[in-house]
């Protein structure tokens, strides 16, 4: 529930956090991500709305996280093609 205050604080728009929550959720049931995942990118579009620039956000968490493996790589065109992508 807290990252979904979060994410309504950052977007003072009911609609959407809505909208977000409801890509992310979609995003997850296809990926087979798990509950922590969704939590974790809830808090990550929070961020995005504060910056506006998913792009920079996801490169940054990705220079920011150590050794760059496949799985983050994976981390970081999903998130970049969350509203590009239907699953």
């Amino acid at each position: 529930m807290r990252a979904i205050a979060g994410l309504q604080a950052a977007t003072r728009s009911v609609g959407r956090t809505s909208e977000v929550f409801a890509v992310v959720i979609r995003q997850a049931v296809g990926l087979g991500k798990t509950s922590e995942w969704v939590k974790r990118e809830l808090r990550f579009e929070a961020m995005v709305q504060e910056v506006e620039s998913r792009a920079a956000l996801a490169r940054l968490d990705l220079e920011h996280s150590g050794a760059v493996d496949d799985n983050l790589l994976d981390l970081y065109n999903e998130r970049l093609n969350r509203f590009n992508s239907i699953y």
